[in-house]
């Protein structure tokens, strides 16, 4: 994740400048399951098993859960004005699990090892932010274009994430070939590299995801499955 820029701080809780708010619409309900695979640097891609990842929304409640390059990730929450609200995100840790709150009463995000981050309008979590980035094309995909950023909390703690929208991008998939929009998250020097693909016929959800480690080593879950609802008219 990216690192947040030094913040001012009132008592434990940092403060931040409030990153862009967007149009979104909440993507329905699905499932994607993924070939997932690695390669060291240099070498070929191997194939490292399966990924997935499944969500349900009813445009008031959301819950998301994936297991893959990102890690083992839970998310669940409402539906708000700013898109995707997430009250808890859960990241498999060990046998165990690290839990962020997101107390909206109190305005802060609550670490999962202790201390907070102030939550602002669209603050997300790794794993809700997919849906959130889904619900953006949804929206308006007018919006899906040069750079989103967002306030991202997690169990290490929040800072701003931006995406710079790289355009349009065929690839090829287990379900056959897809017209996708790329994007990648803007890092740090040395900081992993994520790359998504994100299918606007598919709801805007993200087909591939890449993360690129700082020694080269690459992890790739690539859509092999997919099921979405159809949207119901109004």
């Amino acid at each position: 994740m990216a690192e947040p820029p030094p913040p001012e701080t009132e008592g434990d809780v940092a403060t931040t400048r409030v990153p862009n708010t967007y149009r979104v619409t909440p993507p329905p309900s699905g499932r994607i399951d993924y070939r997932l695979t690695r390669s060291a640097p240099g070498g070929a891609p191997q194939d490292a098993g399966q990924a997935s990842m499944a969500w349900r929304s009813d445009g008031n409640r959301y819950t998301v859960a994936l297991d893959g390059v990102l890690g083992t990730l839970a998310s669940d929450g409402r539906v708000d004005d700013a898109g995707i609200a997430p009250d808890r995100a859960r990241r498999a840790v060990g046998t165990g699990q690290a839990t962020t709150t997101f107390d909206r009463a109190a305005g802060t995000i609550m670490r999962a090892q202790g201390g907070a981050d102030q939550l602002v309008p669209g603050s997300q979590d790794p794993a809700s932010l997919l849906l959130q980035l889904a619900g953006i094309g949804l929206g308006d995909a007018r919006q899906v274009k040069d750079e989103l950023e967002f306030w991202v909390g997690g169990a290490g703690g929040a800072g701003v994430e931006r995406y710079q929208v790289l355009g349009p991008e065929r690839i090829e998939t287990g379900a056959g070939p897809l017209d996708t929009v790329r994007l990648a998250r803007m890092a740090e020097h040395g900081a992993p590299l994520l790359e998504l693909w994100l299918a606007p016929q598919h709801a805007w959800m993200p087909v591939q995801l890449r993360l690129t480690d700082a020694d080269g080593t690459v992890s790739t879950q690539t859509l092999a499955a997919i099921a979405i609802e159809a949207v119901q008219e109004e």
